[in-house]
């Protein structure tokens, strides 16, 4: 994600764990495939990404932050 504001640059990454989306759903053609998956341990939401992508983005000029990597606290490595 890069973000462009007049003089200034900034450039951040947010890499997430595992995320309850409907990706799993549509990668096994399968809701209890899926439900099994996400069941396992409780799982990042997409407000959660998006609430990092949001503090990445709410950075001053003189302050960037390049990586945030979030996981499920219970997710196995």
């Amino acid at each position: 994600m890069a973000l462009m504001t007049g003089a200034t640059r900034g450039i951040g990454a947010a890499s997430s764990g595992d995320v309850e989306t409907e990706f799993a759903e549509k990668l096994y053609g399968d809701r209890a495939k899926a439900a099994a998956l996400y069941g396992r341990f409780p799982c990042l939401q997409p407000q959660d990404i998006a609430t990092a992508v949001v503090y990445i983005l709410a950075q001053p000029p003189h302050g960037q932050i390049h990586d945030l990597l979030l996981r499920p606290s219970r997710q196995p490595t």
